[in-house]
């Protein structure tokens, strides 16, 4: 299983495609080392809760997100790249959607989540 899904641009500080070594685990929580730097790191796929997870980090890349003073990565299988899009507002239909700030069609005429990372942070987070 896979979700595809956007992240806001102006919140991406770096892409780093997983290296061994570069992943470790501190007090139960994945982090990241980047130029000595620890960021925290969270699963999408985790987060959602999609069935049967991929665990294995090889080929993958992890998106490095400004939230506030804080830096956080997301995990991901791929990057589709840069592009312009336009934001729909999802409320009308779903409600408020914890985690994701709206929707929009790509050219190829997918419709696509657009996450909101810092609740996406705080939910993690909050339930520990």
């Amino acid at each position: 299983a896979s979700l595809d899904a956007v992240v806001a641009a102006q919140r991406v500080e770096e892409v780093v495609a997983v290296e061994p070594g570069l992943v470790k685990t501190i007090n139960r929580r994945e982090v990241i080392n980047i130029r000595n730097q620890v960021h925290p790191i969270l699963r999408l796929d985790e987060v959602v809760n999609l069935k049967n997870p991929d665990k294995e980090l090889s080929n993958k890349y992890v998106v490095i997100n400004a939230v506030g003073i804080n830096r956080v990565g997301l995990v991901v299988d791929k990057l589709l790249g840069q592009q312009e899009i336009v934001i729909k507002s999802i409320g009308e239909y779903f409600g408020d959607v914890k985690g994701i700030a709206g929707s929009t069609i790509l050219g190829d005429g997918r419709a696509i989540m657009i996450l909101d990372v810092p609740e996406i942070v705080n939910l993690v987070y909050d339930r520990g």
